[in-house]
């Protein structure tokens, strides 16, 4: 009987194992198949091949090193958008559906989704952490600018920083204004201390107003009053406002919440990777925060007040993020040629995210404004777009 028994078990356990095999086997081959390190081709609302457009990964010189990105857009003849994505280290294009709307920023420009470098397709396990800074980042941004201008003879491009993006896009216009038409930023940062003091003070708002005794419990050990130093700590930002923003919906959406296996989700099954990419993906992510979040100078409400290119800002009523109070403040003391403070009501951090088509349509206006040879939209200082979500 025992034998029975015994013969029994290691026939259900082979099975097993088998399963598991074959699972794990199936799953290593479909992953290989969706990592050829190119994106499909750019479909117009029919359902066709968009012509005369482009979707494409390139790999970019910048002297040290190959930084990787993806172009897209309907029409090549249209101005080329160079995209800065936020984090440090959290690519866009690998999240971002957007461009399946009819109204995208593709429909508008030539759009580059340049991977910062020590980010995904731009990450070099063997580059040394002291060439992962925002330096080296900025002249990247004019060397991948400079690029784009030649290769789609446009001799000046626009600037889309979202985020921590914006940063890059603030430094490199502001260093090189011949370069480009106008910078456009989502999310713009201005002081990053003050913004988590306001963050913080608003949890505390909310939490008291909610009742909930847990996120007052956990907001009072890191009273910036007893340790100023307290929000600006990994712990902090990790493990407390992080998963607070995105509870009361002031985070990175005012209508869901991405966890870390919607991002991991979104990787494996992104076609823009190789396989290796895909796997230190989350690791290059934590490096570019560590060594370039931790080492910028994230105060620039009042070092970059004189600007030669036009400047757009558009912002969430409800950015906890980089808060919209002190982006205004940084509008407020700005001059430029153009500016347009633009806000989305019942919009959080990723306005794109929120309301993709009529943020894309927002973008798109800019073009009229800066472009006297091509039609011109009427500007205003400031204005908000009460915008309904159209998907």
């Amino acid at each position: 009987m025992k034998v029975q028994k015994h013969s029994a078990f290691f026939k259900i356990m082979r099975v097993l194992l088998i399963t598991i095999a074959v699972i794990l086997i199936a799953a290593v081959v479909a992953l290989f198949a969706l990592s050829p390190a190119k994106i499909d081709p750019l479909l117009d609302q029919n359902g066709n091949t968009c012509l005369n457009g482009i979707a494409e990964r390139v790999m970019i010189d910048v002297g040290d090193m190959e930084l990787g990105a993806f172009l897209l857009g309907e029409d090549t003849d249209n101005p080329i958008l160079l995209y800065m994505h936020g984090g440090p280290g959290m690519p866009a294009l690998f999240m971002d559906s957007a461009h399946y709307y009819p109204e995208r920023l593709e429909k508008y420009f030539t759009v580059c989704y340049l991977e910062q470098r020590g980010t995904a397709s731009s990450y070099d396990k063997n580059m040394p952490l002291d060439k992962l800074n925002y330096e080296l980042m900025i002249e990247d941004t004019k060397l991948v600018t400079d690029y784009l201008s030649e290769r789609f003879g446009q001799e000046k491009i626009y600037l889309l920083g979202i985020s921590w993006g914006t940063y890059l896009t603030t430094k490199t216009a502001h260093k090189y204004p011949d370069s480009y038409m106008a910078v456009i930023n989502s999310g713009q940062m201005a002081d990053a201390v003050r913004s988590e003091r306001e963050t913080y003070d608003y949890l505390l708002t909310l939490a008291t107003e909610n009742d909930d005794t847990k996120a007052l419990e956990l907001l009072r050990q890191y009273n910036p009053d007893e340790n100023p130093e307290a929000l600006t700590t990994a712990d902090y930002l990790y493990n407390v406002r992080g998963p607070l923003v995105e509870k009361y919906r002031i985070g990175s959406s005012r209508f869901k919440t991405t966890g870390l296996m919607d991002l991991i989700g979104a990787t494996l099954t992104f076609k823009g990777y190789t396989v290796p990419e895909k796997l230190s993906a989350y690791k290059s992510s934590m490096i570019s925060l560590e060594h370039v979040g931790n080492s910028a100078p994230q105060d620039i409400l009042y070092s970059f007040t004189q600007h030669e290119v036009p400047f757009f800002i558009i912002m969430g009523e409800y950015d906890y993020q980089t808060t919209t109070n002190l982006a205004r403040e940084f509008y407020d003391n700005l001059d430029a040629p153009i500016k347009e403070f633009v806000l989305f009501k019942d919009a959080a951090h990723g306005v794109s995210d929120d309301y993709p088509q009529a943020f894309a349509q927002c973008v798109a206006s800019v073009i009229g404004k800066v472009d006297t040879n091509r039609d011109s939209t009427p500007a205003a200082n400031e204005y908000e777009i009460v915008a309904e979500r159209d998907f």
